[in-house]
């Protein structure tokens, strides 16, 4: 772990501001990524996480009603911004950012993911305008309390919307931060129910070269700025690493279909159900009010609810009458049946620089062969998928029988 001068150390301790890196027992760690860390009370997070209210992603699921061999996975979407914060810190300070520029990108990081709804994609998906947290990020910046945070930190408005947007120096450094801590951070999350399906081929893929490779998320230490203000990857070959697994979980786990299940069905009958204004208004919720208020409109519990979601069943047909013919079955057997909107494609993030030569270029005029391989990796996948709720208790009666009322799709 290269770290500039400008930061105090200590044995293997290292503090930048309020950022410890190696503490005897950090509040953060991420192996694969070769970083731990804690934040030390009353510094600039506290005060970004005061003025944002960040507290509240705390209780916001990192993968919302994501289904990984049927368990949810616990961590949140607070974590995952402590952790972009501090990646991007590091990168920050080994490439020589001045204090200001520092400040400004630990604010930017921290804050970027401040207007994640409850649940996080499993609601974006309900209506993506109207709540992603990428298209209203700016709106966060507009209370009293931002401007006197403004004033003091010598950060603006667009400065931020700039950097959250991934544009110049501070916005690429984010960009790479973030992907890099979201891979580390899920991984950590998942490698218990890894390890108890590790049978299944896709799986054993991904244990397979996480083992080979431990610390495949460790690229951001080997990121550097030319002199005409690229920000690119010294390292190509740990860069290739980390895409090669990070596409690997994209495809197993991100963009699986059979992990959506549950949220594929929640979030296609939440329009339904709910009045746009309703929705909004779960933006700035927890999980635990967002699914109370969707029970009780199922008169069942929010537990009850959940089991029913996560029952939900998936079959893939690569025709469409099959398809269509198990639809009609399940409904007859009154049951609840619709063909599920597919995910759309994931790319091969290949864009990334590079040295090349005595120039610097993008991973994809590099490395070809390399990125082709990657791009091979996200391609495998079934066909179109159908969703099926089979009545064999109360709860999903009582779901059924409301989405039949409420919802086209379930007629």
């Amino acid at each position: 772990m290269m770290l500039a001068c400008t930061t105090t150390a200590t044995q293997d301790m290292v503090r930048i501001g309020d950022l410890v890196l190696s503490p005897p027992n950090p509040e953060y760690a991420l192996p694969s990524a070769n970083i731990s860390f804690s934040v030390l009370p009353s510094g600039l997070c506290d005060q970004i996480i005061k003025t944002f209210r960040l507290e509240r992603l705390k209780d916001v699921s990192q993968l919302g009603l994501l289904l990984l061999c049927g368990e949810r996975l616990p961590h949140t979407r607070f974590e995952h911004s402590m952790c972009v914060m501090a990646i991007a810190t590091c990168i920050g300070v080994n490439i020589g950012l001045n204090a200001q520029q520092l400040k400004t990108l630990r604010i930017a990081a921290l804050v970027h993911d401040g207007m994640t709804p409850a649940l996080s994609d499993s609601l974006i998906l309900a209506n993506f305008a109207l709540l992603s947290e990428d298209v209203n990020f700016s709106k966060i910046l507009d209370d009293t309390e931002w401007r006197t945070f403004s004033q003091k930190f010598g950060v603006s408005k667009k400065m931020l919307c700039t950097i959250v947007g991934g544009n110049g120096v501070l916005g690429s450094i984010l960009k790479i931060a973030d992907r890099i801590a979201y891979t580390a951070l899920d991984f950590e999350c998942c490698k218990g129910i890894f390890a108890r399906n590790a049978f299944q081929p896709g799986i054993k893929e991904i244990l397979s070269e996480t083992a080979q490779y431990p610390q495949f998320c460790d690229a951001w230490e080997c990121v550097r700025v030319s002199q005409y203000g690229q920000t690119y990857f010294e390292d190509t070959e740990r860069l290739c690493t980390f895409l090669r697994i990070r596409a690997l979980m994209t495809r197993e786990v991100y963009k699986n279909p059979e992990n959506r299940r549950a949220e594929c069905l929640f979030s296609t009958a939440l329009p339904h159900v709910f009045s746009t204004e309703a929705l909004k208004a779960m933006a700035r919720a927890s999980d635990i009010e967002v699914l109370a208020n969707t029970a009780r409109l199922f008169d069942i519990s929010a537990a009850d609810m959940l089991a029913a979601f996560s029952s939900v069943g998936s079959l893939c047909f690569h025709g469409e009458t099959d398809a269509r013919c198990f639809i009609q079955t399940v409904r007859r057997g009154g049951g609840l049946a619709y063909q599920a909107t597919p995910p759309p494609q994931a790319k091969a993030s290949t864009g990334f620089l590079v040295p090349n030569e005595k120039t610097i270029a993008p991973l994809s005029e590099t490395r070809p062969k390399a990125c082709a391989h990657i791009a091979e990796i996200l391609t495998r996948g079934p066909g179109t998928w159908t969703r099926f709720l089979i009545a064999t208790n109360p709860a999903n009666n009582s779901i059924i029988e409301k989405l039949r009322t409420l919802a086209p799709f379930a007629a």
